[in-house]
């Protein structure tokens, strides 16, 4: 089945521009071969997140779709070791040119013995493991908020200094093994990641640092899934986060998520630059995909240790009236690809736009005919 919806936005050589956005899902053979589902995911028209205090991004706006560049790519889903017991696992996913890995640990604490050096403890075993940013490196270190608070501090005039903002991972404020300041001994026997950037590990004395602004220089948080615009590099495009000046290369930039000129602090009164509305995380955002592409899962499914399947070529075309004029027609554009190896299904999102003279009232946009064909 194929959702979709309109909305009014700002752009267009006009000013503004009637959007148009469609969902369609896929099963997933297990031979790798999608067909269309009678029922999936709809439009998204906000941003939904996973229970919690506060939760990940579980799912974005569809309707960023209409401003973002390129294709985001979120795999939702399990790391699986098909029946084997295993301490550590590497995963991977790859669509068209782009790759991604996600190594995963078992369970596992962080030690310290000494006033300076710190160890993580051995791996359980696992068969699976979960995916979501909560088991990636990062979190909010709220006792350090606390310590950094007991710290009285006071201006010239003796009136006191309010701390400093909440102690959050700007790559993952959702995750684990994040602590800034205070005495190493009280990270002893925290829960350490359970996911990891190959390419980019966490090792045990890099979960501690002494100022906030070093954060650039810290592990990047490895998951599949999604970002909102308050994480990083995501936020880059909208607030940049403080810090001091990068020691190492910035993986984001390395990926080509950003440029180190974005690094710098944003004009806040110049327009919105388009890559903020997308949620891809690193290496998975803003990507150029051609149709039928071939996506390739390592060990993130349940009965293959390889996985491949290819996309549909199907495109849609957009038909819609609107009141006045004759029935106008735009070729949709891939926009997001979400993959559910766990329960065998592809979602896809596409969309276009046409300029108009002025927006139309939501009441207009209900009503308006509208369809969806495909090639």
């Amino acid at each position: 089945m194929t959702r979709s919806t309109l909305h009014c936005y700002a752009g267009g050589p006009s000013g503004s521009a009637l959007g148009m956005v469609c969902t369609r899902s896929y099963g997933i053979a297990s031979t790798g071969a999608v067909s269309p589902l009678r029922d999936g995911p709809g439009v998204e028209t906000s941003q939904v997140y996973a229970a919690g205090d506060p939760g990940p991004l579980v799912a974005d706006s569809d309707l960023f779709c209409l401003v973002k560049p390129g294709v985001d790519v979120v795999l939702r889903g399990t790391a699986h070791a098909r029946g084997a017991s295993v301490r550590v696992l590497d995963t991977g996913l790859a669509v068209g040119d782009a790759r991604k890995s996600v190594r995963c640990w078992g369970d596992r604490k962080l030690r310290v013995s000494g006033k300076h050096s710190a160890h993580f403890t051995d791996p359980e075993r696992f068969e699976r493991q979960s995916l979501s940013w909560v088991g990636a490196f990062g979190g909010r270190d709220v006792e350090g908020e606390r310590l950094r608070a007991r710290g009285r501090r006071a201006d010239f005039l003796g009136r006191d200094i309010p701390p400093e903002g909440a102690l959050s991972y700007p790559r993952n404020p959702y995750g684990r093994g994040f602590f800034v300041g205070g005495d190493l001994g009280r990270v002893d026997g925290t829960a350490a990641p359970n996911l990891e950037d190959p390419a980019d590990p966490v090792r045990p004395e890099s979960c501690w640092i002494d100022d906030m602004g070093a954060w650039i220089d810290c592990p990047v948080a490895a998951s599949y899934g999604p970002i909102d615009h308050l994480t990083f590099p995501r936020s880059a495009f909208l607030l940049q986060p403080d810090h001091r000046p990068p020691l190492r290369p910035v993986r984001e930039v390395q990926a080509g998520d950003l440029g180190m000129a974005d690094l710098a602090d944003r004009d806040l009164g110049a327009a919105p630059d388009e890559r903020l509305y997308s949620s891809g995380a690193s290496g998975l955002r803003g990507l150029r995909v051609p149709d039928g592409a071939r996506a390739t899962l390592w060990n993130l499914h349940r009965h293959h240790e390889l996985f491949e399947l290819h996309l549909p070529r199907q495109a849609p075309q957009f038909l819609v009236e609107p009141p006045g004029c004759s029935v106008r027609l735009a070729r949709g554009e891939l926009r997001n690809i979400l993959l559910e190896p766990d329960v065998d299904r592809l979602t896809l999102t596409w969309a276009a736009s046409i300029a108009i003279a002025a927006p139309f009232p939501n009441e207009m946009l209900v009503e308006m005919r509208h369809a969806v064909r495909w090639d």
